[in-house]
Order: C-alpha cells, then structure tokens, then sequence
C-alpha cells in the first residue's frame, strides 16, 4: 500500500479505526488531508505516521495482568458464595420459625378441641338433666295449670 493517499474506509482499515473516527482525527489535526479532495483522502504519509505511533503505544501498554483478573474473580465468586450462605441461613431461620408456629398452633387447637368436646358433654349432661326434669314435672303435673 504505497500510494500517495488514501480514502476515508482504507485509511480506517488501515489505522483500525472507524470512518467516524478517522473523520474526527482530521478535524482534530492528528491526520492531515489532502486539500480539495472529494471524496475526501488523508496523505499517506500522515496515515503511515499514525499508524506507526499507535504501533508504538500498543507495544508500550503493559501486558494484561490475568492474575489480578483471577483475583477479582475469586472475590467475586467468594461474595457470592458468603450471599448464598446467608440467605441459606435466613431461609433456615425462617422454616424454623414457621415450624414453631405450627407446632404452636396446632397445640392451640388441641386445647381448643378438648374444650370443645368438654363443653359438648357438660350441654349434653344439661339437655339430659333438663329432659329428665321435664319428666318428672309432667308426671306431678307442676307445669299444669
């Protein structure tokens, strides 16, 4: 690709750029155009430059630390383990919690079933008493007129 300029997609192609971006570097000055072009083309020279310039920047960034990635990995992992492990416990808190309300329910309705059908007996003793009386009182007459 020795020529004298290029377009705006081969520029881009060629810095790994978008065509935005290219555009927005030659207003910025960063890339030089050819005056009075249409349809617009950067110099080549001023394109190889750039090109050569990032070159040198990505060779200068340092290297992707994946040990402090592994890191951050393993205390997110860790965070999540401690959530789950917590709500596991609430979770735990409140089966009990609900089992104990049970049995005590269940004891109230036992109380309330006893007294129930102790109560059934003492009306039935009544009804009992109450037809023996009107028995009685039929056969000496003490509701007569």
């Amino acid at each position: 690709m020795s020529q004298d300029s290029y377009t705006v997609t081969q520029c881009a192609q060629l810095l790994g750029l978008s065509s935005k971006r290219v555009r927005q570097l030659i207003e910025l000055g960063t890339l030089k155009a050819v005056p009075r072009s249409n349809p617009l083309r950067i110099k080549a020279e001023s394109a190889h430059n750039e090109r050569a310039k990032r070159a040198k920047n990505e060779r200068l960034k340092p290297a992707l630390n994946t040990s402090s990635l592994l890191d951050v990995l393993a205390q997110i992992e860790e965070a999540r383990k401690s959530g789950y492990s917590q709500a596991l416990e609430h979770t735990q808190k409140q089966i009990t919690a609900v089992e104990h309300s049970e049995a005590n329910i269940k004891e109230e309705l036992y109380k309330v079933q006893a007294e129930r059908k102790e109560l059934n007996e003492q009306l039935m003793e009544a009804w009992f008493r109450l037809a023996t009386l009107e028995a009685q009182a039929q056969k000496k007459g003490f509701f007569r007129r």
